[in-house]
């Protein structure tokens, strides 16, 4: 989860907000220390309008692949500032309704971050990540895509069949995709 976030803002700072400073805010962000205070904000925040002032196109906030992206960056931030407490997140109590998360029966099983120590929940976490980089990178101008060191293609979602092939050739007894009883 928490790579996954790294993976998409490290893209965000790298790909969008150069732009920004190139094309948009050319004589607002007239120095490193304003670079790096673009680079600090919010994640969400940066999201939403950053490509709207580098490319005039953003995310629709109550559509994926943002409302997934909402969600990591919330268990992102749950998982870094831990707080002793039985009460999960709401992203996890989201993953518990789509039947993505483990059903935990041990003696701790209070502890909510037990129930994302699943491979669908990485998976999940890793397919929206792809989703949202691939998503950028079509809000930016195919003449300016050419001085990126990357493309669509980098970034794939790790699909169903690939998981069950994978178990199955591993032998697996038990298929991921299986919901759990939560």
């Amino acid at each position: 989860y928490i790579v996954a976030v790294a993976a998409v803002e490290s893209f965000v700072n790298e790909a969008v907000v150069p732009a920004i400073v190139d094309q948009a805010l050319e004589t607002v962000v007239t120095s490193s220390k304003d670079r790096q205070a673009l680079e600090k904000l919010d994640l969400r925040f940066k999201l939403m309008w950053l490509p709207h002032f580098a490319y005039g196109k953003t995310f629709v906030r109550n559509e994926q692949p943002y409302q997934d992206m909402r969600d990591l960056i919330e268990l992102r931030n749950a998982l870094v500032h831990y707080k002793m407490v039985a009460k999960a997140p709401n992203p996890v109590n989201d993953l518990v309704q789509r039947k993505m998360t483990l059903n935990t029966m041990s003696l701790f099983s209070s502890v909510w971050t037990e129930k994302l120590c699943c491979t669908e929940c990485v998976r999940w976490a890793h397919n929206t990540a792809c989703e949202t980089i691939r998503v950028l990178l079509s809000f930016i101008p195919s003449e300016f895509r050419n001085y990126l060191v990357c493309d669509e293609t980098q970034f794939t979602p790790i699909e169903d069949d690939e998981v069950e092939s994978w178990f199955r050739d591993h032998r697996a007894d038990v298929m991921p995709l299986t919901p759990a009883e939560n």
